[in-house]
């Protein structure tokens, strides 16, 4: 289940978080039916991606996974 209390992405009809997707009426995990996500070491400059606040802090966002906004380098919660 989505975890409103972490950072989500939203895209059409889903949520996404850590590179898992949620439905947006029911919060429940789409199954993707294969290995779980993992995180990308850098941001994909090509993709779209929102700059957001956190805990004080800025951050990228980009499918549901935190960067740094000065090194675009993942960053763990």
């Amino acid at each position: 289940m989505l975890d409103m209390s972490l950072p989500y992405d939203s895209w059409g009809d889903r949520y996404e978080q850590f590179g898992r997707k949620f439905h947006k009426d029911t919060l429940l995990e789409i199954p993707s039916g294969g290995p779980p996500p993992v995180q990308p070491k850098m941001l994909d400059h090509k993709k779209f991606r929102s700059l957001i606040e956190l805990k004080g802090k800025d951050y990228l966002i980009q499918e549901g996974w935190l960067f740094s906004p000065m090194t675009w380098e993942a960053v763990k919660i």
